[in-house]
């Protein structure tokens, strides 16, 4: 028989469970902290790391797998956390005409692609 026995499932399950529980309010408080951008790109490396060592990896130990599926879980929510704050962020009062500024550059630079009422 190779891989992991089928008795030893529930166990990968409740501690990697139990670690996501811990880990996504960490990393939502750390997002806040360090800054969303940060955050989203230590995940992004995490998970290129981790995955790598998954996957190229032969027969561990239960104890191995649990520690590359745990640093997987910290990667993805890295992401998922921080990605989902950078996307509902509000732009600065500052910044909030920028998008027509763009708009008209695009439209001026290749006006094939600009909407018909940026056309001239």
């Amino acid at each position: 028989m190779s891989g992991l026995p089928i008795e030893k499932l529930p166990l990968v399950y409740v501690i990697t469970g139990a670690f996501s529980i811990v880990s996504g309010p960490l990393i939502g408080r750390a997002s806040d902290a360090l800054g969303k951008f940060k955050v989203f790109a230590f995940g992004c490396a995490r998970d290129h790391r981790d995955g790598g060592d998954l996957h190229a990896s032969e027969r561990q130990p239960l104890w191995v797998l649990v520690a590359v599926i745990v640093g997987l879980q910290i990667g993805i929510f890295s992401r998922m956390i921080s990605a989902s704050a950078l996307m509902s962020a509000l732009p600065k009062p500052s910044d909030r005409g920028l998008i027509h500024v763009h708009q008209l550059f695009a439209a001026s630079k290749f006006p094939a692609a600009s909407p018909p009422w940026l056309r001239a």
